[in-house]
């Protein structure tokens, strides 16, 4: 633990890289880690290993992203061979998400991750919505189990009742048993509310709960319905369930969004900084880019402007070094450990239920009066939420998983 007085601390002359490495080690040893510790509730999972390859081969080459990469005018100069790898990352995710035709239809980009996409997904849905008519009052809605993310990047663009001096609304919608948005409850708010308000509204592939996803095309369909193409944006919140979904239910799921954020470094091997975003082509220039004068006139609408090129192109080695196939066999893998692990946990003494499983993630609830000891949350690093009256502890069955790292919570839930 650093002390009061070695924070901010700054040495006095050169430190030799062995004891730097040595020193970093030792503070690590307070973290967790993925092959000792078992982390049952965290969405992450190990680097692949060509990834330490790609970032010794071409790190010290400090490539910046800076800008989009998938339409014209909108890259800096100097850093082509990086951005093609970022390029190519985007169109075979976009290809996956069942885009018939990424290059010609799907822009984007890298952002840290969801958060910074959900960000980017809702500013340029505001500023679609205003630029058709800058009086417009906006509903932001998503599900009681959407990423919390959501409402801060509502209230970071000025889109809550607080920030907006009532002008905007922020809601969320009750979802069914397994964790999807309930539509006829969508569908009740738009109708009521389409004369006088325009909507942002962010669906999620992977909740963070259950894992569950909203029905896109029934979302698409019903704001095609009751609302002119200028008034409604779907942003969809796809972080988890962006690399699991179109591997287990292949779908067109890019198609019924107009823009969509995944995190390859959750099921993807890679390291942290690794969200997609992706939207409908020319949307970004349309919404939010802007000339930068002093980087060659570029037009950038990006939220987060600078960005490595490595992170790009580790995603693309792990994509050659795994394919389509070696996904798909991952993906199939821990969903099917995650049906075996909820049958188990549903018969345990503790446990009063579980969500179904449609991916590689449940969650189970506790009986009446069982509180978890703080030995055995933090011992396995559980992640808990409270809703109607239950505690429920959630299970991403990530990639490392294995079975027996399950046992000891096994057993004592079911004492």
């Amino acid at each position: 633990m650093t002390t009061s007085q070695e924070a901010g601390w700054w040495p006095k002359s050169k430190t030799p890289f062995a004891e730097i490495i040595a020193r970093i080690l030792k503070i690590y040893e307070q973290n967790s880690s993925y092959f000792k510790n078992p982390m049952l509730s965290f969405p992450g999972t190990p680097w692949h290993p060509i990834v330490a390859q790609v970032i010794q081969a071409i790190g010290p080459e400090h490539a910046n992203n800076i800008g989009m990469h998938t339409g014209p005018g909108c890259s800096e100069q100097g850093f082509t061979g990086a951005q093609e790898l970022e390029r190519n990352v985007i169109y075979w995710l976009a290809k996956v998400l069942g885009s018939p035709n990424p290059v010609s239809l799907i822009d984007g980009f890298f952002v840290p991750g969801g958060t910074a996409g959900n960000q980017q997904g809702i500013w340029m849905a505001r500023n679609h919505i205003l630029q058709a008519d800058p009086q417009a009052r906006i509903i932001v809605i998503t599900s009681c189990l959407g990423h919390n993310s959501i409402a801060k990047a509502a209230n970071l663009c000025g889109l809550t009742p607080e920030m907006s001096r009532g002008h905007h609304i922020f809601q969320t919608v009750r979802v069914d048993a397994n964790g999807a948005m309930r539509l006829n409850e969508l569908e009740a708010l738009i109708k009521k509310n389409k004369n006088n308000y325009s909507f942002i509204i962010i669906p999620t592939l992977g909740t963070t709960l259950t894992g569950a996803a909203d029905d896109l095309k029934k979302i698409w369909q019903m704001c095609h319905q009751y609302l002119s193409r200028e008034r409604y944006w779907i942003h969809c919140d796809a972080a988890f369930g962006g690399l699991v979904y179109p591997f287990l239910y292949p779908k067109r799921y890019l198609q019924w969004v107009d823009s969509m954020i995944v995190d390859f470094h959750k099921m993807g091997f890679a390291p942290y900084g690794a969200g997609i975003f992706m939207c409908r082509k020319e949307t970004v220039e349309q919404t939010t880019a802007v000339t930068v004068e002093y980087i060659n006139g570029i037009h950038d609408g990006t939220i987060n402007g600078s960005r490595s090129g490595v992170i790009p192109a580790a995603c693309w080695a792990i994509i050659q070094a795994l394919g389509k196939q070696g996904f798909k066999e991952i993906t199939e893998r821990c969903f099917a450990l995650t049906k075996d692990l909820r049958n188990k946990m549903i018969e345990l003494e503790k446990v009063a239920g579980a969500t179904e499983p449609v991916i590689n993630q449940f969650a189970i609830w506790l009986k009446p009066g069982v509180v978890i000891p703080d030995e055995i949350s933090q011992k396995f690093h559980l992640a808990t939420m409270t809703r109607d009256g239950r505690t429920y502890i959630k299970f991403p069955v990530m990639p490392h998983a294995r079975e027996e790292l399950y046992e000891l919570l096994i057993k004592w839930l079911d004492e």
